[in-house]
C-alpha cells in the first residue's frame, strides 16, 4: 500500500494517508522532473490509457511517498516511467497548488534509451518548446502553469530555443 505524507497550508507535516485519500484541506507533495537534451528538447511520456488523464503527454513526475524526499520521488518516477537515471537534478521551484505542494526539478538527458513501463506509459519522445506550447494549447498534455518561467530558467528567456 502506497502512503503519502500530508501537510497543512503552511507546509507543516500533519500525518500520513493512503494514496489518493488526502483529507480535506490537507496537501500532499508532488515532484515534477523536466529532462532536457543537448538540443533543448524536453523528454515527455504519454500516460497509459488506463490511468487518470490517460493518453495525455506529461513531464516525469508523481506523488512523493511517505519517507521520501521530492528529489528521491523525481528520481524514482524517472526510472519507473521512462527508464531514466539522471545524474544531477537542479531545483527549479516549489509552489503550493490547490491540493498539493509541487517541487519542480530539471535534469540533462543522459543518453539512456527510453524504456516504457506498460502500466505507466505508452510512449516517450522529445519535444521542442514550440511543440510543447502547441500541445498544451490543443489539450494534448497535462496542464501546467509555469512553462514560460521554466523556459526562462533553462534558456535565459521565454523566446529562445
Amino acid at each position: 500500500m502506497e502512503l503519502w505524507t500530508v501537510y497543512d497550508r503552511s507546509g507543516a507535516e500533519i500525518g500520513v494517508c493512503e494514496k489518493g485519500r488526502v483529507p480535506d484541506g490537507a496537501l500532499h507533495r508532488v515532484a515534477h522532473l523536466w529532462t532536457v537534451d543537448e538540443r533543448g528538447r524536453f523528454l515527455l511520456s504519454r500516460r497509459a490509457l488506463s490511468k487518470h488523464h490517460g493518453g495525455l503527454w506529461e513531464t516525469t513526475g508523481g506523488s512523493v511517498q511517505a519517507g521520501e524526499t521530492p528529489k528521491e520521488a523525481a528520481l524514482r518516477e524517472a526510472a519507473e516511467e521512462l527508464g531514466q537515471h539522471p545524474k544531477e537534478l537542479r531545483l527549479f521551484r516549489e509552489f503550493f497548488g490547490e491540493r498539493e505542494i509541487v517541487t519542480v526539478f530539471c535534469a540533462r538527458y543522459t543518453g539512456e534509451p527510453i524504456v516504457l513501463k506498460a502500466d505507466e506509459t505508452i510512449d516517450g519522445a522529445f519535444f521542442t518548446k514550440e511543440e510543447l506550447r502547441a500541445m498544451h494549447a490543443r489539450g494534448e498534455c497535462m496542464p501546467f502553469t509555469y512553462e514560460e518561467e521554466l523556459f526562462a530558467f533553462l534558456f535565459g528567456d521565454s523566446t529562445a530555443g
